[in-house]
């Protein structure tokens, strides 16, 4: 989870980590971004839409969903 990731950036910051998860809850997001991951998306995204996530963030570009808070 987040906490393994906060971990593996503190340890390894070039790494790029990239949360997919179903859990829609903004709390989470915030979680994710204090944990350093670089992006973070829903499961229901699209095959191109994720696709494109994952290169943005291996190019450097973070990508999270808007607050809904």
């Amino acid at each position: 989870g987040l906490k393994e990731s906060a971990k593996l950036k503190a340890r390894y910051p070039k790494i790029k980590i990239v949360v997919f998860t179903a859990m829609p809850d903004a709390a989470f997001v915030e979680e994710a971004r204090e944990a350093k991951v670089d992006s973070f998306t829903y499961k229901n995204v699209s095959t191109a839409d994720l696709l494109s996530i994952l290169r943005a963030t291996l190019q450097g570009v973070s990508n999270f969903p808007e607050s809904t808070a």
